[in-house]
């Protein structure tokens, strides 16, 4: 280990408990944590790395994240090197599922695809396709959601709450008045709610 962990690093590593969530800010030791657990488990249970799946956000980190499980591997295979299960560990680490949540499901899809009779040609839609269809998305919720407003349901209080201060006759008169989201250039969805406008 290129450093020791904290007593709460130490206690995210050993903690089996289930689910745990991780959050620090950057810089902060986080992948050095993900790293250690994982490879805890390794040696201490005696498991092999491709039987975790692994998955991070982009495709950057989940380089990273592999080359980090590489480096410690290898570090500790220079510790004791004849260690068999470490060994075995430093040619499974390639095969083992380490990417992003839309690479691990698109093979799923691949793999098991044929079970919903789905297209083996698909594909993952680029940045711009995926706005598009959001969009349509929710476009086609609201127009459905408008045609059966009732007031002071859960949904006429989002209205009002959106749309403070504006005339709100047309909403049940049929007047089509109802706000439309307006996605601002460059909104992928992960800054937050769509503006409104009336």
């Amino acid at each position: 280990m290129a450093f020791s962990l904290t007593s709460e690093q130490q206690a995210t590593v050993d903690n089996r408990g289930g689910g745990l969530l991780v959050s620090a800010a950057a810089g902060s030791g986080k992948t050095r944590v993900l790293v250690e657990r994982l490879l805890a488990r390794v040696e201490g249970e005696g498991l092999d790395i491709d039987r975790f799946l692994v998955i991070t956000y982009t495709k950057a980190a989940a380089a990273e994240l592999r080359g980090r499980i590489v480096e410690e591997l290898s570090a500790r295979l220079a510790e004791r090197p004849t260690d068999a299960h470490l060994r075995r560990q430093a040619t499974l680490v390639y095969k083992a599922q380490i990417s992003t949540v839309h690479a691990f499901c698109a093979q799923l899809l691949r793999e098991c695809g044929h079970l919903l009779e789905l297209d083996p040609d698909f594909r993952l839609c680029d940045e711009g396709e995926a706005g598009i269809l959001m969009l349509r998305a929710l476009n086609d919720v609201l127009d459905r959601r408008y045609e059966d407003i009732a007031e002071g349901s859960d949904f006429a209080r989002l209205v009002d709450t959106m749309s403070a201060g504006r005339d709100r006759s047309c909403w049940t008169s049929g007047g089509g008045c109802r706000p439309t989201p307006i996605p601002p250039p460059g909104w992928t969805g992960r800054s937050g709610p769509l503006p409104w406008r009336g």
